[in-house]
């Protein structure tokens, strides 16, 4: 399927192509795209430590570029602690295919978006006002924003809950009876 320029849009950076099919008109992104799909077919990680918050993102708040200040929320009590110690958790995002058969490929392609951002968040940090930044920054900024949301145990605790809420009404709407679900603490 060639190209076909189906409209443009003005915007403060200028024009946006917008294009009908599924490739971008920016090679940039078609590079990106191409890491991904190269990671996606490896299948999987060597990576059993899976950091939910990149590691990049933690340097930014460190003093050193090796250590960030934590706070424990049950205690309030603050400490340094190693980045590569920070927001991690072993094969959080470990999956299973539909062999049943786990794999980490979900952490490698993550790796490849945190690597892609690693540079925009150093530049986001050094910004000033009158700095100019790209119009692709801005997306990549709201998709890291958006990924980043859903990325942490807390939002996966919260569709846990959520599939298991709608479990109970499901069932509830076939039989007309509320089935209990013991809490689970995950």
């Amino acid at each position: 399927m060639g190209w076909k320029l189906i409209s443009s849009v003005p915007n403060p950076w200028g024009k946006v192509p917008m294009f009908a099919g599924d490739r971008s008109a920016v090679p940039q992104v078609e590079a990106y795209m191409s890491r991904v799909v190269e990671v996606v077919t490896k299948r999987d990680c060597t990576s059993r430590r899976h950091h939910y918050v990149p590691q990049s993102y933690l340097r930014a708040w460190s003093p050193d570029r090796k250590r960030v200040r934590v706070i424990d929320i049950r205690n309030g009590l603050d400490k340094l602690r190693g980045i590569r110690d920070t927001c991690v958790e072993e094969n959080f995002y470990r999956v299973t295919d539909a062999s049943h058969r786990p794999h980490n490929q979900v952490e490698a392609m993550l790796g490849v978006i945190d690597d892609e951002t690693a540079p925009l968040l150093e530049r986001l940090r050094r910004w000033a006002p009158g700095d100019d930044l790209q119009f692709g920054d801005f997306m990549s900024l709201a998709v890291v924003m958006a990924l980043q949301r859903n990325r942490t145990p807390q939002a996966r605790r919260h569709l846990a809950s959520t599939s298991d809420w709608l479990g109970c009404h499901r069932n509830t709407a076939e039989t007309g009876r509320v089935r209990r679900r013991p809490h689970v603490r995950r």
